[in-house]
């Protein structure tokens, strides 16, 4: 399966800069797989119209780090530098604009010096003589996607907008998406009619961004991601399972956590490290819906909702949106397979 047959036309002006006014605001497009149709709700409040008592809904609560800061290096040049994982005094870093800096070469940032270790790939390995969450705390934006255009100083509005309304453990480079359209009444909604809702952690990090880089989709490697299930989570959702009751995903990022601790047909509380690479031919063990976004051109979430939802199916319903105008990516509209 080559990955250029996941590549689709996408005008430009259809990605969202902005979340819309309210986050119940964004637009719902569902895709029923067993009707084999489209519909479309101008709120995303309609989703309580398509679960139901006895659903499972979980939700990835990480809650995305402020890890964009901006540096100084030695040459008085200014360095974009994003932390990708963070320790004490340790972490790691992406750099932009920096074809120059070497082992030793030290970063200002602000009244802060970070110490550039050794690189693998693109992977720098820093050193600070102060916390590094007290450097991220005072100088960290929200680290955005590239195709939305911020400034250096970003927006105000992206330190809420940019976090799930359950947003609870600290630990993500960024935000899971799909979580972003819930509010506090529309979960109370669904639980007053009866759906159960579980939380699980997924730190997201570069694994689930990364472009693919190898035009044979099963060449690709994904980077492994941090994930905590409690014993409470995996035991309703086992129920659930037992019960033949549905099993509702809220992202990619809970997809690929629960089918990687569920590969045995039932989920495994615990912790580790999530590198499930899930595409076309992927046989689905634990989840029975799925709220996403919509997502980049052969990108891995993309190949996932694909594998979920049918490509020809999906790709039929990105024609449809893209015709009435919907908003993509990040802060763009949702999208329910059901």
């Amino acid at each position: 399966m080559l990955l250029s047959s996941f590549q689709y036309p996408l005008p430009k002006e259809l990605i969202a800069q902005d979340p819309p006014a309210k986050r119940e605001d964004s637009r719902l497009l569902v895709i029923d797989r067993a009707k084999n149709d489209i519909r479309h709700c101008e709120s995303f409040r309609g989703i309580v119209d398509f679960l139901r008592k006895g659903d499972v809904l979980v939700l990835n609560d990480t809650r995305v780090i402020p890890a964009r800061v901006f540096g100084i290096d030695s040459l008085g040049r200014e360095v974009e530098i994003l932390f990708v994982s963070v320790g004490e005094k340790e972490g790691k870093v992406w750099l932009g604009r920096a074809k120059s800096c070497k082992k030793g070469d030290s970063l200002t940032v602000g009244e802060y010096k970070l110490i550039l270790g050794d690189k693998q790939d693109r992977e720098w390995g820093v050193l600070a003589q102060a916390p590094l969450s007290d450097i991220i705390a005072k100088y960290g934006k929200m680290p955005l996607p590239p195709y939305i255009e911020r400034g250096r100083e970003g927006k105000v509005q992206d330190e809420t907008r940019y976090q799930t309304v359950y947003a609870a453990k600290i630990g993500a480079i960024a935000a899971p998406t799909a979580g972003l359209h819930f509010t506090p009444k529309i979960l109370s909604e669904l639980r007053n009619n009866g759906v159960e809702i579980v939380f699980i952690t997924l730190h997201v990090g570069p694994g689930t961004f990364l472009p693919i880089q190898t035009d044979t989709i099963s060449e690709h490697k994904m980077m492994g991601e941090r994930y905590v299930i409690s014993p409470e989570s995996a035991g309703i959702i086992n129920q659930a399972l037992d019960a033949n009751r549905r099993v509702i995903a809220v992202g990619t990022t809970s997809t690929r956590t629960l089918e990687f601790a569920g590969r045995s047909g039932r989920v495994a509380a615990g912790q580790g490290v999530v590198d499930i690479f899930i595409y076309p031919g992927f046989e689905f063990k634990v989840i029975s819906g799925l709220v996403t976004n919509f997502h980049l051109p052969k990108s891995t979430p993309l190949l996932l909702a694909c594998a979920f939802g049918g490509k020809d199916r999906v790709f039929r319903a990105y024609e449809e949106a893209i015709a009435q105008q919907y908003r993509v990516f990040r802060y763009g509209d949702a999208v329910l397979i059901i």
